[in-house]
C-alpha cells in the first residue's frame, strides 16, 4: 500500500519550465521525473538482479558483495543508531503537501492574481509574422510560476476573462531553449479564457478514502499511516546515512556504477527522442539548467547507494544472518511475479547468489530498523 499512496502523491514535481515559443512541449505527466533528494532516494535493497550470459536482458557488471567483506571496515555501534523522532509540525508539513499535490481549479469572475491559472489563446510575431512554435489555444498556465519568459506571466496580472493583451518582450541573450530566439524582440498577443484559483482540497473522510483505494477510510487512519510512513522514513535516512558514513570502504565497483549511469542516461535519451529534442534540451525542459552537474549528483548517489549495499551486507554477515530456503523463495517468488515471469523462468537467466545478497540487505536492514533508538 505504501509503494501506492508514494505512487499518488509523493513524485517529486518537476522545475517544468515552459518556454513560450514551444506549443509542442510535452506535460509534467508526460515527462520522466529527474530523481535527487531524500524523499526520492532508491533504497539501497533494490538491487537489480542481473541476468547471466544468454538472459533476456543485458548482463550488468553488478558487485558480488561477498568479496566486499573482507576489505571493508564496517561502522561501530550499528545497531542502536539513535533517531529523531517525527514531530507533529513534520507531520502537518507532509499532510499539507499532499493536499498540494491534489489541489483543484475554481473559476473566479475577477481579474488575474498572482497564483491563479490562467487559462489561455496566444500568439507570438517575431518582425510581425507568426514563428514557429509560438502559439497554443487552451493553454493553462499558472501565474509566477517562471513557465514562460521574464514578463509573459507578470504582465497578465489585472486582465480578466474576455480580455486580449498585447505584450512586447524580449528573450534573454543566453536562452538556451531555442538559441534561434535568443535575444529576439517579439510580441505576444495572448487572450484570457478563464481566470481559476487553486484551491486544497478538504482532509475529510471522503477524500483520503478516495486517495487510497478504500485502504484508509478515515482521516485518523491516513494521519497513522503518514506519520508511520514518516517514521520508518527518518529511521531509514539516519541509519543509512550512520552507516555510510561511518564504514570505511575500498574497491568500489566503479564499472557497476558507470553502467548503472549510462542506463539512466539512455532512459532520458530514449525520451528525448521521444519529442524530437536532443538530451541537453529535454533536461532543459525538466528545469535542469545545467545537466553536467546534474549528472554529476547522480554519479555521487550510485556511488553513495553503492556503498550502502555493501554495508548492509556487511552487517548481515555480522549479524550472522541467514536465509531458509521457504524464504528466499518467496522473494525469489515475488521479484518474479514483479518482472511478470514464473519463477522457473525467473531463476532460469539469474544467479542464485545475487538474489540472495539482495535479501540479505533487505534482513540486514530490518535488523537495523528493529533496533534504532528513538530520541
Amino acid at each position: 500500500m505504501k509503494k501506492k499512496i508514494l505512487a499518488i502523491v509523493f513524485c517529486v514535481s518537476m522545475f517544468f519550465l515552459m518556454c513560450a515559443c514551444n506549443a509542442t512541449t510535452p506535460t509534467k505527466s508526460e515527462l520522466p521525473t529527474p530523481q535527487g533528494g531524500d524523499k526520492t532516494r532508491p533504497r539501497a535493497t533494490e538491487t537489480p538482479i542481473p541476468t547471466v550470459e544468454g538472459g533476456d536482458t543485458e548482463e550488468v557488471p553488478i558487485t558480488d558483495y561477498e568479496e566486499c567483506v573482507a576489505t571493508t571496515k564496517l561502522a561501530k555501534d550499528y545497531a542502536g543508531i539513535l533517531v529523531e523522532k517525527v514531530t507533529d509540525e513534520e507531520l502537518e508539513d507532509y499532510i499539507r503537501e499532499i493536499l498540494e499535490q491534489n489541489r483543484m481549479l475554481e473559476e473566479r469572475d475577477r481579474a488575474i492574481q498572482n497564483g491563479d491559472n490562467a487559462n489561455i489563446d496566444f500568439t507570438g510575431y517575431l518582425d510581425g509574422e507568426p514563428f514557429d512554435g509560438g502559439a497554443d489555444t487552451g493553454f493553462d498556465l499558472e501565474i509566477g510560476s517562471g513557465s514562460f519568459i521574464d514578463g509573459f506571466e507578470e504582465g497578465l496580472i489585472g486582465a480578466k476573462k474576455g480580455e486580449t493583451r498585447s505584450l512586447e518582450l524580449n528573450f534573454p541573450e543566453d536562452y538556451k531553449r531555442n538559441p534561434d530566439m535568443a535575444g529576439k524582440a517579439v510580441v505576444f498577443e495572448v487572450k484570457i479564457n478563464s481566470v481559476s484559483e487553486y484551491v486544497l482540497p478538504e482532509l475529510t473522510d471522503d477524500f483520503v478514502s478516495d486517495l487510497t483505494y478504500g485502504d484508509y477510510p478515515t482521516v485518523q487512519e491516513f494521519r497513522d499511516y503518514c506519520m508511520e510512513y514518516l517514521t520508518e522514513e527518518k529511521q531509514y535516512l539516519t541509519v543509512t546515512d550512520y552507516l555510510v558514513e561511518n564504514t570505511e570502504f575500498s574497491n568500489l565497483n566503479e564499472a557497476y556504477i558507470q553502467a548503472s549511469l549510462e542506463s539512466m542516461k539512455s532512459y532520458y535519451e530514449m525520451y528525448a527522442v521521444m519529442y524530437g529534442v536532443d538530451l541537453e534540451t529535454f533536461m532543459l525542459m525538466l528545469g535542469v539548467e545545467d545537466s553536467a552537474a546534474f549528472w554529476s549528483e547522480m554519479e555521487a548517489e550510485m556511488r553513495r547507494l553503492e556503498k550502502e549495499r555493501i554495508a548492509l551486507y556487511c552487517v548481515a554477515k555480522a549479524e550472522g544472518i541467514t536465509l531458509t530456503e521457504e524464504e528466499f523463495t518467496q522473494y525469489a517468488t515475488e521479484l518474479a511475479e514483479s518482472y511478470q515471469m514464473t519463477l522457473e523462468e525467473f531463476l532460469e537467466d539469474r544467479e542464485r547468489k545475487y538474489i540472495e545478497q539482495s535479501l540479505l540487505m533487505e534482513r540486514a536492514l530490518e535488523f537495523l530498523l528493529d533496533n534504532v533508538i528513538e530520541k
